[in-house]
């Protein structure tokens, strides 16, 4: 079942994040493959001291193995902290086009 995950990342600047998916795409491509199997849809939103990360995943497992895996560690090692961490069951999603 597809979950939505909502979660917030602190002490990072948007310089950072941007390394992060700089290195998150470079893995990407080593594999030949998408970095994080089962990633349907991402949004990052700034907010006052942190950014609100909003995404979409085919199970709840694939989301926890990319988290554990890849996420998580590449965060940390820009000294961001992952927070508020939330998970629940997709019910409707339209993507009407490519944005």
């Amino acid at each position: 079942m597809a979950v939505m995950v909502e979660f917030e990342v602190r002490g990072v600047t948007p310089e950072q994040l941007y390394e992060v998916e700089q290195r998150t795409t470079e893995r990407g491509e080593a594999l030949g493959r998408p970095p994080y199997d089962g990633l349907v849809f991402l949004a990052v939103s700034p907010r006052d001291d942190a950014f609100r990360f909003v995404s979409v995943w085919r199970t709840e497992e694939a989301f926890a193995v990319a988290l554990d895996s890849m996420l998580a560690p590449d965060l940390a090692a820009v000294g961001a902290v992952v927070s508020d961490v939330v998970v629940g069951p997709v019910m409707s999603m339209a993507i009407p086009g490519d944005h």
